[in-house]
């Protein structure tokens, strides 16, 4: 998991583009990533994505652009999962940080 500072920087970037769950809800990855990546791009901040995932992978720039898509993706999901992201949300949230 990502140290606490790293992931409130991660966290930033994503919050205006994470969608709404419950603790009992059932997601489907696919729609979920789909959903923030369109928000991203929706509202012009598709270079976020790549930024998310190199903070959060720790790769560097070049060898994600040398990446095919589909890894890229796989990536950014493996990273959400890693990194409690929803969790980290959710803790956000409860203490009313932002």
């Amino acid at each position: 998991m990502l140290p606490i500072r790293k992931m409130f920087r991660v966290y930033m970037l994503l919050k205006d583009h994470l969608p709404e769950i419950g603790k009992e809800d059932t997601v489907d990855m696919l729609d979920f990533v789909g959903t923030i990546i369109d928000s991203m791009n929706r509202v012009g901040k598709s270079a976020d994505f790549t930024t998310v995932v190199i903070e959060m992978s720790g790769k560097e720039l070049s060898e994600i652009q040398n990446m095919p898509v589909e890894k890229v993706i796989g990536l950014f999901v493996s990273n959400l999962i890693e990194n409690k992201v929803f969790e980290f949300r959710m803790f956000v949230n409860q203490i009313d940080l932002v």
